[in-house]
């Protein structure tokens, strides 16, 4: 039994271990609602700066990308809702 419990616990870190790094959520300023981009125009802008959106969602308070930059390269970046400003960003 001590052997299936060692066996299972070390299964269970592989797996976690593993599982590709993705960021933790980016801490964007609060902004009332009245005052954000139009998701709209947001992936406007993201288009014409070179990015390839794959999913743009809301995670927050940030406006949160995933795609392709210009460059070709894998990115996960947060926007600041109000300014379109970049709050934190990955590129692989």
């Amino acid at each position: 039994m001590k052997l299936f419990a060692l066996v299972l616990s070390m299964a269970s870190f592989h797996v976690v271990a593993s599982a590709p790094a993705a960021l933790a959520g980016a801490d964007c300023a609060s902004h009332p609602k009245s005052e954000w981009i139009s998701e709209a125009d947001m992936k406007k802008r993201l288009v014409e700066q070179g990015y390839e959106i794959k999913k743009f969602k809301i995670d927050g308070n940030c406006y949160e990308i995933y795609g392709n930059n210009k460059d070709g390269k894998k990115v996960e970046i947060y926007f600041d809702t109000k300014t379109g400003d970049i709050v934190k960003s990955h590129v692989r």
